[in-house]
């Protein structure tokens, strides 16, 4: 089992901010911490050490509008010699707006390993971004047809995009197509999200001699139970979930390409939100 180094900080720093200041005061935004049970079961579809892994994240500023986004992903891999240190941040600035039956989305900004932020020397595998534009399918604006391009899979790629929901007996679906698929309770308390997830980042080893990407691939199923309006506007959600299928690809010292699949593992997770 991993350890959980780094909870008590990040709860201690939710209550800081939960009894020091009004939601007003940060707009809309979220805290969250994930952590991960240890890639660590031998065998040929799997990490041959154990990789452990979380995330601290922030998002704050307008549900329609510009919003900052970061997050730091340790991801520690004990085998071989990787040309990272295994400290990943992402850094972004985002924004959603809609005009007549036009919705865009843009994300821009900056992931790497800490050392390339320590020493300031960014390379083109730094710079990441996201845009996507729809339009609506009906009056309504239930479905909307559009393409979406980013960096999730490495090199930025154009795919199209369908979203849209509907009702059942029991909840609301959401779909995001081709990577997501949400359920919601009818009062919103629980969800169960399914979602292609891929994320990039540009990394320096230790020297600062070569420069490579590193590349975390997964599929991830997520139940959360959210409790509202707790104290001044804030709540709190619970989830639990399973990653399937991880996979990360990055270079080592010698320059190497090193593909290693991490198998399946379950998550916790704590969100803030205001």
């Amino acid at each position: 089992m991993t350890s959980i180094r780094g909870v008590r900080p990040l709860l201690q720093a939710l209550a800081g901010l939960t009894f020091m200041f009004p939601a007003a005061v940060w707009g809309y935004g979220s805290l969250e911490w994930q952590q991960w049970r240890d890639y660590d079961a031998p065998g040929p579809a799997t990490a041959a050490e154990p990789v452990s892994r979380s995330v601290r994240g922030l998002q704050v500023g307008d549900r329609h509008g510009l919003r900052f986004v970061w997050d730091y992903q340790p991801l520690r891999i004990r085998s071989g010699q990787p040309a990272h240190n295994g400290h990943l941040h992402r850094m972004a600035l985002e924004t959603r707006q809609e005009r007549g039956a036009w919705k865009l989305y843009a994300r821009a900004g900056i992931h790497a390993t800490s050392n390339v932020l320590k020493h300031q020397e960014p390379h083109s595998d730094v710079w990441v971004g996201r845009l996507g534009l729809w339009r609506d399918l009906t009056a309504s604006g239930g479905w909307a047809l559009g393409v979406r391009g980013d960096h999730r899979f490495g090199r930025f790629q154009w795919v199209p995009a369908l979203r849209g929901g509907f009702a059942v007996g029991y909840g609301q679906v959401t779909l995001d197509l081709p990577r997501m698929v949400r359920w919601r309770s009818p009062h919103g308390r629980w969800s169960l999200k399914a979602a292609r997830q891929g994320e990039k980042w540009g990394a320096l080893d230790d020297q600062r001699g070569l420069e490579s990407t590193i590349r975390l691939e997964e599929w991830q199923l997520t139940l959360i139970r959210r409790f509202s309006s707790l104290y001044r506007g804030m709540g709190v959600g619970l989830g639990a979930g399973m990653s399937l299928d991880t996979r990360v690809r990055y270079r080592e010292e010698n320059g190497r390409l090193i593909r290693q699949t991490l198998g399946d593992q379950p998550f916790l997770l704590v969100r803030l939100h205001w």
